[in-house]
């Protein structure tokens, strides 16, 4: 079943199929196969490209929000296919799930490279590092050092200061074409 999803402005056309005990999983042209587990609601653990990845995802209506690897994306759910691309400047970094801020990193006016530990959040005993999406500027924190968050809540607003790589067929983590000895059979 095809489905489309927005992530940075740029709308993909996303096909997951059952096939066995695995999902064929194709974002444009790109097909991988993955093998899923769901550890309990909204907490996976997948298998691809020969690694075991654990995202956390959280929905908001057509909102889900996927924390991976200290990586926080939104995507909304669309109603057509894919349209006219644009470049995001900035914007929120959502929080991936609800819980407690227990450090925070950066500052109002603090320049961040993208991977850079913004704060951090406890949830369930369990501690997750929000990173900076792409080189920017911190505009605003929004949440204090021992405040509480909700899952999607805007912890912080940035506005990027460079050149963004653009996200190579909508998944950062799928960076080049499965090949037949990282496929799962």
């Amino acid at each position: 079943m095809e489905q489309f999803y927005t992530y940075d402005q740029k709308t993909y056309a996303v096909n997951v199929e059952k096939e066995g005990d695995h999902y064929l999983v194709t974002i444009g042209s790109r097909r991988h196969r993955v093998s899923v587990e769901e550890v309990h609601k909204g907490y996976l653990k997948l298998y691809f490209r020969g690694k075991f990845r654990k995202p956390v995802v959280a929905e908001d209506g057509a909102k889900r929000i996927v924390f991976l690897n200290g990586g926080v994306y939104q995507l909304t759910r669309s109603d057509g296919p894919p349209g006219a691309e644009g470049k995001k400047e900035g914007g929120s970094l959502a929080s991936p799930i609800s819980g407690k801020v227990v450090k925070v990193n950066v500052r109002a006016g603090d320049t961040v490279k993208e991977g850079e530990s913004i704060m951090a959040i406890e949830a369930m005993k369990m501690e997750y590092e929000v990173k900076a999406p792409f080189d920017g500027v911190v505009n605003r924190v929004n949440f204090p050092e021992g405040g509480p968050v909700g899952s999607g809540d805007a912890l912080a607003d940035m506005s990027a200061t460079g050149p963004r790589e653009e996200m190579h067929e909508g998944v950062h983590e799928v960076g080049t074409d499965t090949h037949e000895d990282e496929v799962i059979r």
